[in-house]
This record gives C-alpha cells, structure tokens and sequence, in this order.
C-alpha cells in the first residue's frame, strides 16, 4: 500500500499526470482550436501533396512554429518559451511532439482491424471529370505522436492508449480538414452571389454545400462537445476525487484505478466516435470523401470561370487611376479640378466594373448551364442524399438512446433527413 500510495503521488505531483493528460486533450484530441488553424494555414499547401512529394522536415518545422506559437499565446508570456526549454525530459510537453506519417489511410487501418471497410465499392462521384485520381496525401496519412513517453507516465500513456490517440486524431483531423474545405467553398460562392441574374441557376449548388457543411459541422460539434468533452469531465473527475479512507468498505485510489479510468474514457470516446462500428464508419467515410469530392469540383470551377483574377486585375486598376491621378497633381493645380478628375476616373472604373460584371455573368452562366455542370452537381445530390439515408438508417439501428442518439437529434433534428428516406423508400 505505500509503494502504490508513493507512486500515485509522483504521478501526480512530480510528473503532473494532469498536465500531460491535457497536453494530449489540447493537441491529439484538437482541443487548441488555434493550433489547427495555425498549423493548417502554414502546411496546408504541403500536405495537399501525394505522399511521396511531402518534405516531412517542412512539414515539422511547421508544426514545432506552430505549437510554439499557440503556447506563447496561451501563456501570455515571454517567460513561457524559457520555461519550456528548462523542463527536463521527465514530463510530456508539447515540443516532444512529432509529425508521423502512417503507411496507410485511416480507412484501411481501421480496415485492418475490423474488417470490411476498405473492400466496399466506391459510390461517390468520380474525379475524373475535372482531373485524374489522385493517390493518398497528407491529409490521409497525417498523424501526430511522441517519440517517447517518460515513466512513470507511460503507465497511463501506454502505447496501446498512444495509439487509441492518435486514432482519435486521425479521425477528429480529417473531418476538420473536410469542414474547413467547405468553409472555402461558401466564401467561393459569396463572391458568386454578386451575380444576382444566376443566383436561380446557382441554388443547387449553394443548397448542396450548405447541406453538406450542416452535416460535418454537426458531426464535428458532437465529437468535440457531446462526446470528448463530457467524457473528459467525467474522467478528470474521477482522477482528481480526493482518495477515500478505507471507511465504510472504500479504499484509496490506485494506479490501477487511474488506468481503469482512462482506459474507459478512451474506450467510450472511441465508440462514440463511430470508430468502433465498421458500417457506421464506412457510410461517415464515404459521407467525407464526397464532400472534398464536391470540394474539389467547386474549386476546378471558379478556376474555370477566372473570378478570382478578373476581381483581382479591376482592383489593380482602380488602384493604378487613382495614385495616378495623384502622382499628376501639381502645386499649382485648384484641389477642385484634381477632384473632378478623380470623380471622372472613378466613374470610369464603375463602368468598366459593370462591364467585367456582365462578361462574369456570361461566363458563369455558360459553366453552370453546360451538361457536365449538371450532370456533376445532380450527381453529388444523388450521392450525398443517399449515403446520408444509409448513414441515418444505421445511427438510428445503433442508437436507440445515450450519447450517440444525440447525433442522430443533431442532424435531423427538424425530421426533414426523415421524410426524405420515407419519400425515397416509397419510390
């Protein structure tokens, strides 16, 4: 009983069991929201590459300035950076952290260890139309982990747990990356809501990423807050009880508490996660992949309509009259006179503004009127509709009631998923 009370309060307190249990929440399980956006912004362009393109030392340089960052943020102070460069090896912090890159997908990992996943035909839509197939990226295979974790917190940490971690990254990862793809893609079509005589022509298209990004928003919300965030209060809770005098039948705390307690929080967080249920995180997997299927599409098309270029030249344009109208203004000249040059270059701008205006509006109306454009989008209508149908059928077989049901409320929660499986089913 001492050697088991001597241990608990060096992992308590020597080694700060609590302070590397919420280095692991803020980074493996995202719960440093500013970390992603930092990291993604920086390695974003690197770890759309194929595999065999990426330079793992950049993307690792990405992701030390990046934690670094977040952690001088956090703080607050300047003193933080020294303090961490003091720590000895003793104690989990966040700049041990590596990148790693899995030898396969999270599909096929998973596929390897329930079976049944990977084998499934594909019926999302292919690539092909806009581009060639492309093999695993970075996205596919990004995974973060330790290089070692110091006794006596690897009790708790094991690698059997690291590896429950860094599965629950992988996952958490990738639908970040799905949700932040389609935020870009409805700042795409803000620009396109200029175009007020196509916005008819345009609805499908708007309605379909917005049902998308309701759908991963949702899912993202319910595994941050209904799922990790309990579980990680409730398990907190449980390590930081104060021990119990061995009165009426209680004994104190041990280590073999401490990792039954964690080992449950891993347990219920993975199988609310959906990684424990192969149909489920079959029809979730195909679900995403559709979406940065769709992504992938909106964003060979305002290639193809030249938006971006057409806003960025008239801007130029604007800027070069005006600081030349400046730059021509003598000592000598009335202020009123420069002003009436200045309104007339102005004016002329306007014009020349509703003329790119009006060829924009042909252009995108040309694409979006063509058969290919239609046939894609009613393509990924038709995909999406009815893997999210499956999807719902299986979370709701599975889920009667507790924590999982609550994705089920998340998405459908006015009945229209409902009414359109019942509609689908009927015809």
């Amino acid at each position: 009983q001492d050697a088991s009370k001597n241990l608990m309060c060096l992992l308590k307190n020597k080694f700060k069991l609590a302070d590397s249990l919420q280095t692991m929440k803020r980074y493996f399980l995202l719960d440093q929201g500013d970390f992603f956006m930092h990291f993604l912004d920086a390695s974003e362009e690197e770890l759309m590459k194929p595999m065999e393109e990426i330079s793992v030392g950049r993307v690792q340089h990405f992701l030390s300035m990046s934690i670094q960052l977040t952690e001088n943020q956090r703080d607050g102070e300047i003193e933080h950076s020294v303090a961490l460069s003091q720590q000895d090896d003793s104690q989990l912090v966040p700049r041990m952290l590596k990148c790693r890159f899995s030898s396969e997908s999270l599909v096929a990992y998973l596929d390897s260890l329930y079976g049944g996943i990977a084998n499934q035909e594909a019926r999302t839509p292919s690539r092909q139309p806009y581009g060639c197939a492309t093999r695993d990226t970075g996205f596919d295979l990004f995974a973060l982990d330790f290089a070692l974790v110091p006794f006596p917190t690897s009790l708790v940490l094991s690698r059997h747990s690291m590896e429950n971690y860094k599965l629950l990254f992988r996952h958490l990862f990738f639908a970040k990356h799905v949700e932040r793809r389609l935020v870009g893609v409805w700042s795409d079509h803000q620009v396109l809501k200029k175009l007020d005589s196509l916005r008819g022509l345009l609805g499908p298209s708007f309605l379909l990423r917005q049902r998308m990004l309701h759908f991963v928003q949702n899912l993202i919300n319910y595994m941050t807050f209904d799922v990790v965030e309990n579980n990680w209060l409730e398990m907190m809770s449980s390590i930081n009880a104060p021990d119990q005098q061995a009165t009426n039948g209680q004994r104190e705390q041990t280590v073999d508490d401490i990792l039954s307690i964690h080992d449950g929080f891993l347990h219920k967080t993975l199988e609310a996660c959906l990684l424990t249920n192969p149909s489920l995180i079959r029809s979730l997997t195909k679900l995403l992949n559709t979406c940065l299927l769709f992504t992938d599409q909106m964003k060979r098309f305002m290639a193809t309509t030249r938006i971006y270029d057409d806003s960025l030249n008239l801007a130029a344009e604007k800027r070069g009259a005006v600081q030349r109208n400046l730059n021509e203004r003598g000592a000598s000249q009335v202020v009123a006179l420069d002003k009436n040059k200045l309104l007339r270059v102005l004016t002329s701008v306007k014009e020349e503004r509703n003329v790119l205006h009006q060829r924009q509006t042909r252009r995108v109306g040309r694409e979006i009127c063509s058969e290919s454009y239609k046939r894609m989008i009613e393509r990924f209508q038709e995909v999406f509709s009815a893997d999210l149908s499956v999807f719902m059928m299986q979370l709701n077989t599975h889920t009667a009631s507790g924590t999982m049901a609550s994705l089920g409320i998340r998405l459908d929660w006015n009945g229209f998923i409902t009414s359109s499986i019942s509609l689908r089913s009927n015809a």
